[in-house]
């Protein structure tokens, strides 16, 4: 996880820092696990746990970052997700 200080208020960062500090603990990565995702912390994690991803791709895959930050940030998160939750 990254903070963008641009994005977060001063008001706003003591509860920013506190989520992210548990997002890192040991108990908010074993409720990780237990919901099916990798932790960061090796002695909670199984190579076993997960298959490959036979269908990863990356950004160039979708045409490069401009495209992509076109095509689904934009066409898909601004102009239909946020207006289906009212946003």
């Amino acid at each position: 996880m990254v903070l963008i200080n641009n994005n977060i208020t001063d008001r706003q960062r003591p509860l920013v820092e506190a989520f992210t500090d548990y997002l890192w603990s040991r108990e908010a990565q074993q409720l990780l696990v237990d919901y099916g995702f990798q932790s960061v912390l090796e002695e909670l994690s199984s190579p076993d746990q997960f298959m490959d991803a036979e269908d990863a791709f990356t950004l160039e895959d979708l045409g490069g970052a401009r495209v992509a930050r076109r095509e689904i940030l934009e066409a898909v998160w601004k102009d239909r997700v946020l207006p289906e939750v009212e946003r």
